[in-house]
Order: structure tokens, then sequence, then C-alpha cells
């Protein structure tokens, strides 16, 4: 069979591959990628070109192409700018360290940020510093992982919502198993593995289904830490649990964020200069030669947030921690 000639008139081959996808469309690059250019296309990757329209157009120009017409020229009133979505996150431990890194990133979005924490003091004052930059509204409640009530006033009052983050922390105890307290282990599990669960599961009903639930584990998860059974068994669990979630609560994503050594709240007990210089030398031994920073294991709950097939993934930010 004969290939069908160019056509002339808009100085393009035929069209004879495209994708026309929420309103982008794609053709391949060829003699006639000036032609298109020149109608106002925006140059696309893999050496496409791509333009953004209005439904409307997109669904005539679809029709051309099926029917073989050409494509009449676009005016400027057919490119269309989209705003930035609104979205509804909200926060349990957004008083932690990593917590409030990541509510200064998602309060620069548009939209409703709920942050939730047992201080309800200490996050007003957080959310006061946010709010003269702050793109979205935010709303403070108080809230804690082992206390249902709370938890079920807080998504109550929070309404509906895309995206939960749960990056609240349980200290646990350590130390050589001869030596463990098992009682305050028990009382760790409780509260990080099953509290984060239960707040998931009050979280269902005001959860959109094209959103996501974000949970925090650890890096001793998965690496042989002398001393950490207690944490490494329930990070271990929650990670197990994330896969089962995201089958189940499927298309509802779930992930977990596994952050490695960084300058967090945990050591601020530790007197300071004790504290940077314990830091420092557990920072030389990674292969980035440096703890992480709590902005830096923000963006990684952003990438679970932000990236729709991503689920029942555990993402590492650890320096490479896990490789050491």
């Amino acid at each position: 069979m004969s290939r069908a000639p160019p056509d002339s008139r808009f100085n393009r081959p035929t069209v004879s591959a495209i994708t026309l996808s929420a309103g982008i469309l794609t053709v391949p690059a060829g003699g006639g990628a000036r032609a298109w250019a020149a109608q106002g296309r925006m140059p696309g990757p893999s050496g496409t070109f791509q333009t953004r329209l209005i439904h409307s157009r997109a669904r005539s120009v679809e029709h051309a192409l099926i029917r073989r017409d050409p494509i009449p020229p676009m005016n400027a009133t057919d490119l269309r700018l989209s705003p930035a979505p609104s979205v509804r996150s909200l926060i349990l431990g957004a008083q932690s360290g990593i917590g409030r890194a990541l509510s200064a990133r998602l309060s620069r979005r548009r939209g409703q940020l709920t942050l939730a924490c047992a201080d309800l003091r200490q996050l007003d004052a957080t959310a006061d510093t946010l709010r003269p930059l702050a793109k979205s509204s935010i709303d403070t409640y108080q809230a804690q992982l082992d206390d249902a009530d709370s938890l079920r006033r807080l998504f109550e009052r929070a309404g509906q919502i895309d995206h939960l983050i749960i990056a609240a922390s349980a200290p646990a105890p350590a130390g050589p198993l001869a030596e463990l307290d098992l009682d305050q282990a028990r009382q760790a599990f409780e509260r990080k593995l099953w509290g984060s669960i239960q707040a998931v599961q009050l979280a269902l009903p005001y959860l959109s289904g094209h959103g996501s639930v974000t949970l925090t584990s650890g890096i001793v998860a998965r690496k042989a830490t002398p001393g950490a059974l207690a944490r490494t068994v329930i990070n271990a669990a929650l990670e197990a649990s994330v896969k089962v979630l995201a089958r189940e609560l499927a298309p509802l994503r779930v992930n977990a964020i596994s952050p490695g050594l960084t300058d967090s709240d945990g050591y601020h007990g530790m007197e300071s200069f004790a504290r940077m210089s314990a830091l420092a030398r557990a920072g030389e031994k990674l292969p980035v030669g440096r703890i992480g920073r709590t902005d830096e294991i923000a963006s990684a709950y952003l990438f679970a947030i932000d990236n729709a097939y991503v689920t029942g993934t555990v993402i590492d930010v650890d320096g490479g921690a896990l490789i050491a």
C-alpha cells in the first residue's frame, strides 16, 4: 500500500501517530515541525511538538485527524494556562522537624492545609510563621495517634482531604535484648503502628479516591542495627502494612517515607556540641558524606503526594545508609 502524500497546505506529513490526552496533542516532529511551531505549538520531549488545547478544540482536532482533514490554524484563544490545582492536605505530627519542613512546603501551594499534633500552642506558633507567605489556608488542631477521640474530632473538623501525611513519631526504647524494656517497646509499637493504621481507618470517609496516604518509617526497618530492635520491629511492620493497604484501598495511593539520619527533634535532648559532633561522625560514614536535612526529607513526601503512579512503595531518603 502506498503512503499518503504530504499535506502541502500545512507543510507537514499526514499524521499517522497521535497522542491526545487531557488536552495535550502530540504529533511526530518532521519536515512540518516548523509550521506547527509557527501556529503556537510548544516543543515537547523526544522530538515532538505539544500544545495545550481547550477541551472543545481538542475534540475537533481529534476528529479532523481521524478523518485526515487539514487542521485549521489555532488562535491565541485556543491556548490555556491551567492554574495549579487546589489541594487539601492534612499532616499528623506537623510539629516534628520533618513535619515543620513539609508544612512550609505545602503551605506555598493553593488549597487547604490542616496541621495537627499533641502540642497545639507550639503548632499555632509554627502556623503563624507560615501564614505571611502561604498560598493556602492553614488550620491547626490538637490530635495524637494513640487518642482515637482526638483523631475523630480532627477529621470531622477538617472535612474532605486529598492527602493524609502521618509524620508523627513514637519514642522507642533502645538497648540490647537482655536489657530491653519490653513493656515500653509494646507501647511504642502500639502507638506508632496501630496508631498510624487507626488514623488511616478513621480518615477513610474523608479521603478523596484520587488522593494519597503517606506514612513514616525509618532505615532501621531494613538495616540491621544492634540495640535498635524495638524500632526495627515497629518500622518493619509499618512498611509491610503499606503494600497491603495500597492493594486494599486502591485507587487511593498508600506509600511510606523512610528517612535516614537527620538533625531532627529526636537528637535535641543532647548537649549542642555533643549532638553536632555525633551527627558529623555518623554523616562521614555515609556515601554522601553528611547527614540529611529536613527539607530534603520533605521533598520525598512531596514526590509521594504528586506522583500519581506511585503506590505501595517505601521511598528511602537516607544518604545511602542502606548500602553503607
